[in-house]
């Protein structure tokens, strides 16, 4: 049966549309009663708290074959992937690291391309991960904790807290009502990219916090 889903913090589409039962997101994403959601949020991935997803029936399929063969059935599904940019203390990418990832358990060895981006598949379950980069640079050997799913939408305070304090500025705690720590840090960062320091973050400063984020 069809319902609204009000979306809870940590939740992503993914994970929402698993938990009901659907391979894939898309067909919840991309559903008529869901066009005023996706229209303000742009990215199925980064929700926020509060917002509501209509969940529709899942459809069923009929396919004809013949009795005593053996068929095999393709199922589609957009993969999930997760990326990450590696940089140093000055800003820079950190280019072909060995970096270790851990997602809800499961670990691979990874290596950062030119850009210091490193990225992989994960189940649409995830929630929490470490990454670790291994060798023998200042920001090697520390074990950083990665939570999947709490990224606000940028035009939420809260999405521009959290991705002010990933790129190294500090913007006080996300939610946190410390206001003039956030104007210093969107002050900060709009020095170093070329805007006007006045402290405000409208539209202008997201956009360009999304080209540096990357979302």
């Amino acid at each position: 049966m069809s319902t609204n889903h009000t979306v809870r913090d940590g939740e992503y589409l993914a994970s929402i549309a698993a938990s009901y039962g659907f391979a894939d997101y898309i067909t919840i994403w991309t559903h008529s009663q869901n066009a005023s959601l996706k229209a303000q949020r742009k990215n199925p991935n980064t929700l926020f708290p509060g917002d509501v997803v209509f969940i529709p029936d899942r459809e069923t399929m009929e396919c004809s074959a013949v009795t005593e063969k053996r068929h095999q059935f393709l199922m589609k599904q957009s993969p999930l992937r997760l990326r990450i940019v590696v940089k140093d203390e000055d800003d820079q990418p950190i280019a072909n690291a060995s970096c270790k990832l851990t997602v809800e358990g499961e670990t691979c060895d990874l290596t950062t391309d030119g850009n210091g981006l490193l990225e992989q598949q994960i189940p649409p379950t995830a929630h929490e991960g470490t990454l670790l980069l291994k060798g023998e640079t200042a920001a090697a050997n520390i074990e950083i904790p990665i939570k999947i799913g709490y990224l606000h939408p940028l035009e939420e305070t809260t999405g521009v807290q959290a991705r002010l304090n990933n790129l190294g500025y500090n913007a006080g705690e996300v939610g946190g009502e410390d206001m003039e720590l956030l104007r210093s840090a969107v002050e900060e960062f709009q020095i170093d990219h070329g805007l006007t320091p006045d402290g405000k973050w409208g539209p202008s400063f997201q956009a360009k916090l999304k080209e540096v984020y990357g979302c």
